[in-house]
């Protein structure tokens, strides 16, 4: 082993609890390879330990020794030191080649330990102990020739820290008499070793930490689940055994069997996890087969379900090629990792610091002494800016829809609510999903992992109207007083656009082509902005922040950022020169458009406040054990919108009239709700099947607080299906309030 010790370490196990001292624990096997007494090794002529045999000098080593009578006896002249061979046997310790070590012990010790029982033996402790380093190292100022060699030794390990011993090398001069060897005994491994005694290393855990909404209600915590376990050595009549069990754990007998062949007899063997729920119904079935234990531990849980899956995340054990690199910080086989959302952006956070209780112990794990222990270090929790029954009623809302509703403070870009259908349920990860059930998540073609709010990018349809208004009456030449002829189409060139309302709207005011979402109104203002400049409304878009978005803390950057097309990104992306038609596509948020509903919620949020396009904020804060707040994440203006002081005024009124005019695209949807809002319907054409549903809102209209997006995929008009939903974000947010 040429790259120093390994260190297979451990923490953040997903049960939650230490292993009690004196308790049947599993231990290496390695560790017990050593049959019999181990007694102190003494090289023949050698010695005893504490005397010392001086040379000449330091390059020749002693002539002869001493027999019980005291009568001189001669011997071949060694051609070694012993300081010399201690520190070579040191060097090697310090660098994990056990195999090098092995050539430095005597005959005497060899004869009791094989070469690979000795390498086995180091390997197994070196695992069992968590040490990823060792330094060992002769103490100053000793004679290169006493073949007694005084050492320090320093262990750096995960579980209980670092540990310096003092100790002593005894080295006799080997029988053909021309070498020191290093006279071995286990306990110069760790000087606590003796004889048949064991290294065993006792974790101490400590709970995942949890994750909160903002009021404290958990999101994820520890809770219990039932862990069925099998001891092979009960087992009495397997075949029966077998038939019982397979049934009430729906797994196949070869499966059973596959899980506890290699164990040894007397080591409990976890079969299944199940949830409280489940066990109960087979729980008394369970306990009657020979064999079984059936036993409640603590384990991470989930409370609400599938709530706010994509954004809570979920865990599941380490694999082992994940292991190559996590085991120098801590983790071993069956411990857990966040996957996804707040578990994997916190786990630094919510692992906490296992501790554990070095000891020797008997064969049979009977305590002996304790070499070292460290308390684990306890986890901290995450605070998220999510309201927990906003978040319900978001998803509630949302039903059956593919689709995601989100809710942002306006103030701060706090979110307060990020709800995406469909979802999943991470408890399946923590009581044991099988290789089918994840496979059919992860190929399911509507895609419960996406984080629809965040990650999904769709034609937004009339929602990004207002953008295009803004530029109209700050570059374009319109103003307060500007209008328009909708007789149903518009025509530029050989191509017509038609307005969603066949008959048109008439005459009409910039205001009121905001209200009543005249397409043909858009149509004009688009094309005659693209005459100005080509990139003036791509430019407004990306200044509103379509096209691009900032990490957010607790789910970082999202894997796209959507697309606002301009001359520049058609030429390089389809190698096709800009036409006017882009631009009047453009202009009621079609042709190649693509944005998340939160870009577009970002929007609408900056309307409401003022012109401040804020980081979207999840996290609110981290807080440790001790109470304190060890992270925290206050809000982060990134910009300012483009919107002038006075296009801004005209814009929030055709919003609003949209929601409380009679002729407003989503009166209908909103007629008779007590707090006032303001709002844009969006009915996006997305290829083959039913367009896609938008509603963008917020609320109140003199005060706004909050900022609502909805949008369902594939599901029609946005004035019939989000509309609705946007107002129950509304009314189960405001209406007690106002």
């Amino acid at each position: 082993m040429n790259d120093g010790p390994r260190a297979l370490i451990s923490r953040r196990r997903l049960l939650l609890q230490a292993i009690p001292v004196g308790s049947a624990a599993v231990s290496l096997s390695a560790c017990s390879n050593l049959s019999g007494s181990i007694r102190r090794l003494t090289g023949r002529g050698a010695a005893t330990t504490g005397t010392a045999t001086t040379a000449a000098s330091a390059g020749a080593s002693v002539a002869t020794t001493t027999t019980t009578s005291g009568t001189p006896a001669p011997v071949a002249t060694p051609v070694n030191v012993p300081g010399a061979v201690a520190a070579a046997f040191l060097a090697a310790w310090n660098d994990g080649r056990y195999a090098d070590m092995y050539p430095l012990i005597s005959a005497d010790a060899q004869g009791r330990i094989s070469k690979d029982a000795f390498v086995q033996r180091y390997t197994a402790i070196t695992e069992q102990a968590t040490i990823t380093k060792v330094d060992a190292t002769l103490a100053p100022g000793q004679r290169p020739d006493a073949n007694v060699q005084q050492f320090a030794v320093t262990f750096e390990t995960v579980l209980v820290g670092t540990i310096q011993e003092q100790n002593t090398i005894t080295l006799g001069v080997d029988p053909n008499g021309r070498e020191w060897k290093v006279q071995w005994l286990p306990s110069l491994i760790f000087k606590e070793l003796i004889g048949d005694n064991l290294i065993h290393m006792y974790p101490i855990g400590t709970p995942r930490g949890d994750i909160r909404d903002r009021a404290g209600n958990p999101l994820a915590t520890v809770g219990q689940v039932t862990t069925v376990y099998l001891v092979p050595g009960e087992i009495k009549d397997e075949a029966a055994m077998l038939s019982q069990l397979s049934p009430l754990l729906g797994m196949s007998q070869a499966v059973i069997k596959q899980k506890y062949a290699q164990s040894e007899t007397n080591v409990r063997v976890a079969i299944k996890t199940l949830s409280l729920a489940a066990a109960a119904a087979i729980r008394a079935k369970l306990a009657a087969i020979p064999a079984i234990h059936v036993v409640d531990e603590p384990a991470r849980v989930y409370p609400h379900g599938t709530l706010a899956a994509q954004t809570i995340g979920y865990i599941s054990e380490v694999t082992q090629d994940e292991l190559q690199t996590l085991t120098g910080k801590g983790y071993r086989p069956g411990d857990v990792l966040g996957r996804t959302g707040i578990e994997q952006w916190g786990e630094n956070y919510l692992a906490g610091q296992w501790g554990g209780k070095l000891m020797v112990t008997t064969t049979k794990f009977d305590p002996v002494t304790t070499i070292a222990q460290r308390e684990p270090k306890k986890a901290g929790s995450i605070f998220l800016t999510i309201d927990l029954a906003l978040q319900q009623r978001c998803e509630d809302l949302l039903g059956k829809h593919a689709g995601s509703i989100g809710v942002m403070r306006v103030s701060d870009g706090s979110l307060l609510a990020l709800a995406s259908a469909p979802g999943f349920d991470p408890n399946q990860f923590v009581v044991g999903i099988s290789t089918a059930q994840f496979n059919a998540l992860v190929n399911d073609p509507l895609k419960p992992f996406l984080n629809r709010l965040v990650e999904g990018f769709y034609p937004t349809g009339s929602v990004f109207k207002p953008i295009t208004m803004a530029a109209a009456l700050d570059h374009a030449g319109y103003t307060a007083q500007s209008t328009f002829t909708c007789n149903g189409s518009y025509t530029l060139g050989d191509t017509t656009w038609h307005c969603w309302l066949l008959s048109g709207h008439g005459r009409l005011g910039i205001v009121s082509a905001l209200t009543q979402s005249c397409d043909v109104a858009f149509y004009t203002m688009g094309h005659q902005e693209d005459t100005d400049s080509t990139s003036l409304l791509p430019d407004e878009a990306k200044a509103f922040g379509l096209g691009s978005f900032p990490q957010i803390v607790g789910l970082g950057s999202p894997k796209a950022t959507g697309t606002v097309p301009s001359p520049t990104w058609k030429q390089s992306t389809y190698r096709e020169g800009w036409l006017p038609g882009d631009a009047v596509n453009l202009s009621i948020g079609q042709g190649y458009l693509l944005a998340s509903p939160l870009q577009v919620l970002n929007v609408y949020s900056a309307l409401a406040n003022g012109g401040a396009l804020w980081a979207p904020r999840i996290v609110d804060k981290v807080v440790g054990a001790d109470g304190q707040v060890v992270d925290a994440n206050p809000p982060k203006q990134i910009g300012t919108v483009p919107a002038s002081q006075n296009a801004v005024p005209l814009i929030r009124q055709g919003l609003h009239d949209a929601v409380t005019a009679s002729n407003g695209t989503a009166y209908a949807a909103f007629k008779g709700l007590a707090v006032s809002a303001a709002g844009k319907t969006g009915t996006a054409q997305a290829g083959a099947g039913d367009p896609h549903a938008w509603f963008a809102a917020y609320a109140p209209f003199e005060q706004p607080e909050i900022a609502v997006v909805a949008m369902a995929e594939h599901a029609g008009e946005g004035a019939t299906v989000a509309a609705p939903m946007v107002r129950g974000v509304i009314e189960a947010y405001l209406g007690e309030r106002h």
